[in-house]
């Protein structure tokens, strides 16, 4: 009786199943082809579960009726192997959307547990009694049940979710920004020292740097690498007259001392190195002029071809002064950047070379006052001016120059005493080194300035033989 009550619940299942269909499978059992209905009737078996189980009574009834179902259609035996492997195909293969409610349930555990820890956050501390610490350790518990793992057999879907999460961080890629939750704790101010800086990054190597790359400068092109002791007579005369229009034409074009000396130092450079005609120094001084503005002015300062051609008095057109420069700077194996003595000058004044202990006459501290430094870049520039008239002052050093300018200079200020022991510290030349250019620029001095070097030597005549 239970075996026929249970093969009719089934078949009554398979009746509404196929009746609720919206193309029914009409399958008639009949005991001449019980094979191929046992196969149809386990496909149909398969849709069905165990939450689909309905009166046996109603269902049976309908069956009858319609004349599709058979009580010797099938035996108990073979429902119920057609069941046990339904149901093993549908653990086999579970299907998507549990998936999805697996994920979706997660996901609310996850956002209530949230909720509960901004609440938790949100709330004032107070102090707690008997009855609090039991509320707390209900929230843990209700906590840790939230925080429940999924089983092991529910690894691999966690994985897979765990990647959907990853839009969640806050990246760049995502384009999300990132929720600061808090700030950085404010300091109490405090002043910085020189020394505290110092210790900090360093101590300011720029000049020291600067006068080691004019010393490396220096050694690659200077101009004892071309000077010429033995120049004829007749090209030192047109050369002074060459050197006297070039400074000229720069005063009156306001160019730099720097702006004239290079063009001397290009000039006497090529006529060192390359037989001029005598007679067309002036095109070769002219070119120079223009090279040497070019390196070293604005671009506004830089004067046309045209001005040129006019400061030779039209000697020479503008397309033959643009023909000369282009060969003046292949002879020159556009080999422009150099080294002159101002360079070195301007480094040592703005070290200092006016100290605590010199002396005015009567006055003293003169390093503390501003117009020392003012007379001192004039009278050096007196003195770049008068052996810039003489070919043979390129057989010095630019760095050996530079110094002897500068006590040149502080004996002719009358500066006691006109040499000190702290220049070699700034210059880096002992006293050794500079006396055969110091008294060529001394001598050079009282030649043309006669009473002007008397008065100096007045004041302090002992030579710098005096100073080793």
């Amino acid at each position: 009786m239970d075996i026929e009550h249970q093969e009719r619940r089934r078949s009554s299942l398979y009746v509404r199943r196929q009746n609720n269909q919206r193309q029914p499978l009409q399958v008639k059992v009949d005991a001449d082809n019980h094979a191929s209905s046992s196969a149809e009737l386990y496909s149909a078996q398969s849709f069905a579960t165990c939450n689909e189980l309905s009166s046996a009574s109603s269902v049976r009834s309908s069956g009858v009726n319609t004349g599709y179902l058979s009580n010797s259609s099938r035996s108990c035996s073979d429902l119920m192997l057609s069941s046990n492997a339904s149901d093993s195909s549908i653990d086999q293969k579970k299907p998507t959307f549990l998936k999805k409610l697996s994920k979706f349930v997660r996901g609310a555990q996850k956002q209530k547990v949230k909720q509960k820890q901004k609440q938790k956050l949100k709330q004032k501390p107070k102090k707690k009694n008997a009855n609090d610490e039991l509320d707390d350790l209900k929230m843990d518990v209700e906590y840790a049940e939230d925080m429940t793992y999924p089983p092991a057999e529910e690894e691999e879907e966690q994985r897979n979710d765990d990647d959907d999460d990853i839009c969640d961080i806050y990246t760049p890629s995502t384009g999300n920004t990132p929720l600061i939750k808090r700030t950085t704790p404010l300091t109490t101010p405090q002043t910085l020292t020189s020394e505290m800086i110092e210790a900090m990054i360093g101590v300011d190597t720029f000049m020291s740097d600067y006068l080691r790359g004019l010393f490396e400068e220096e050694k690659m092109c200077n101009s004892m690498q071309w000077y010429r002791a033995n120049r004829m007579q007749s090209f030192l005369e047109r050369r002074d007259a060459m050197i006297d229009w070039l400074c000229t034409v720069g005063m009156s074009c306001e160019l730099q001392r720097l702006t004239i000396y290079r063009a001397i130092y290009y000039f006497d450079k090529l006529c060192s190195i390359k037989e001029v005609h005598l007679a067309h120094l002036q095109i070769i001084a002219a070119n120079c002029l223009l090279i040497a503005v070019k390196w070293t002015e604005k671009e506004e300062k830089v004067p046309s071809l045209y001005q040129l051609s006019k400061a030779c008095n039209k000697k020479y057109t503008p397309h033959q002064l643009k023909s000369m420069e282009i060969r003046i700077c292949e002879l020159l194996a556009f080999q422009l950047k150099i080294v002159l003595p101002l360079d070195f000058i301007e480094y040592y004044i703005d070290e200092g070379c006016v100290f605590a202990d010199d002396m005015l006459g009567h006055m003293t501290n003169l390093h503390l006052n501003a117009q020392s430094n003012v007379y001192m870049k004039k009278y050096v520039t007196f003195f770049l001016d008068i052996i810039s008239q003489n070919y043979c002052f390129w057989q010095f050093l630019p760095s050996i120059l530079g110094m002897a300018v500068i006590i040149a200079s502080r004996r002719a200020l009358k500066i006691e005493p006109y040499f000190s022991r702290k220049l070699v510290a700034v210059c880096k030349y002992e006293p050794t080194e500079i006396l055969r250019c110091f008294t060529c620029v001394w001598t050079e001095f009282k030649h043309k300035f006669p009473n002007d070097a008397s008065a100096a030597e007045m004041v302090q005549p002992h030579d710098l033989q005096q100073f080793m």
